[in-house]
């Protein structure tokens, strides 16, 4: 019966720790996200992103605005390996001092292939 009530809780305490190391890995991945676009980063943007998602027009606007106010409005999780998420975010173009507000939907997918999350929904196009 020990074994039994031993076995039990090392497979809560696994199950438990798989649980935390998955949102852990979304949160990560979200962040590197967040600052890939912070930061200009198109070639890191570019990695979050299946190739139908990919979006060039949107990708080479990177080197031309700078992205202010990143905020995570609301996230809800559809399963354990698909989450989407609302965002505001503040831009403006080099040459237009005029700051605009764009807020997005992002849907996430846990890819078994490349053991990693990434964004399924198009990158957005700034105007």
């Amino acid at each position: 019966m020990r074994v039994v009530s031993v076995l039990i809780i090392a497979w809560m305490l696994v199950a438990c720790a798989s649980t935390s190391n998955g949102e852990s890995d979304i949160e990560l991945s979200m962040l590197r996200y967040e600052k890939a676009w912070r930061w200009n980063n198109g070639e890191m943007v570019s990695r979050f992103h299946r190739p139908e998602s990919y979006n060039p027009q949107a990708l080479a606007q990177l080197g031309q605005v700078r992205i202010g106010n990143y905020e995570v409005l609301n996230r809800r999780y559809l399963s354990k390996d698909r989450m989407v998420q609302r965002v505001r975010f503040t831009y403006y173009f080099n040459d237009d001092i005029r700051v605009k507000t764009l807020e997005v939907e992002q849907a996430w997918e846990l890819d078994p292939k490349l053991k990693r999350w990434i964004v399924t929904s198009p990158m957005p196009v700034l105007k």
